[in-house]
Formats: C-alpha cells, structure tokens, sequence
C-alpha cells in the first residue's frame, strides 16, 4: 500500500517547504505549488488524497479553486 498524497499549496516558499519537509518525514507522498492554476492542474494529474489549501494565493484565492475543483 502507496502512502497517502498529500498537495500542499501555498505562495509562500518559506511555509511550503516546513509543510513538505514535516509532511515527507511523517511517511507522506507530497507536492506543492504555489499557485491556484497550479493547483487544479496538479489535482486533475495527481488525484491526491488531500489537498493543504492557503486562502490568499497570487492568481486566485483557496476558494475559488475549491469550486473550479468540485466542478471539474
């Protein structure tokens, strides 16, 4: 059995690389971006298990993803 996935998304390089490097060492399989085109890409490529969203991205906020992503 694979480890669960897990996208971290977040604009700021300093936050996403504490969440990857403490994700990666619980036993998680990680990938992160850092914006929200990124992201819906990644989820529709990726499928992951579950997805570590910041509101406040550069191109379009966490929620908006979040209803592109329920209606993809």
């Amino acid at each position: 059995m694979s480890a669960p996935r897990i996208l971290v998304v977040d604009d700021e390089p300093n936050i996403r690389d504490l969440l990857m490097t403490s994700l990666k060492f619980a036993g998680y399989q990680v990938k992160a971006v850092a914006n929200g085109a990124s992201t819906i890409s990644a989820v529709l490529e990726e499928e992951p298990d579950l997805i570590l969203l910041d509101v406040m991205l550069p191109d379009m906020n966490g929620f908006s993803v979040t209803k592109r992503l329920r209606g993809a």
